[in-house]
């Protein structure tokens, strides 16, 4: 099972249903690191704050527009899995 989770994750099911997965370690850190830290969190929150309304294809550009962080919290949280 070690060996398998090393390749893809492995799924444990209990009388059918699923209950588990074993996830190779460098699976698990990547899923661990796409997890926002409280920083994260607050800078996006302090991004979110300064606009008036939500964002559309057509008014994205200008917020982000000189600020580098906004545009790093930006693409960070909107990148399509």
């Amino acid at each position: 099972m070690i060996d398998q989770a090393q390749k893809e994750p492995v799924s444990i099911e209990k009388q059918g249903r699923p209950v588990a997965v074993i996830l190779s370690f460098d699976t698990y850190y990547e899923q661990l690191e796409a997890i926002p830290n409280e920083q994260e969190k607050k800078q996006a929150l302090q991004f979110l704050k300064k606009w008036s309304g939500r964002p559309t294809p057509d008014n994205i550009e200008a917020p982000l527009k000189g600020d580098p962080r906004a545009q790093a919290i930006w693409d960070k949280y909107t990148q399509k899995a």
